[in-house]
């Protein structure tokens, strides 16, 4: 199994958002849905974290 890279996982995140699919939907052609919500919890984390450092 590969790993998906930041940028893979940033990638699919923006094309679950602009399709009409439920993230369970979308999950199920793309990536396990548990996955996907676990990497996208820390993308976020990491996101907010990065914007109060830069504050």
């Amino acid at each position: 199994m590969n790993r998906r890279t930041t940028k893979q996982w940033l990638e699919l995140f923006y094309q679950h958002k602009i399709s009409s699919l439920t993230q369970t939907a979308f999950a199920k052609n793309e990536i396990n849905p548990t996955n996907s919500s676990y990497r996208k919890r820390q993308l976020l984390a990491l996101q907010h974290c990065l914007r109060r450092c830069r504050d």
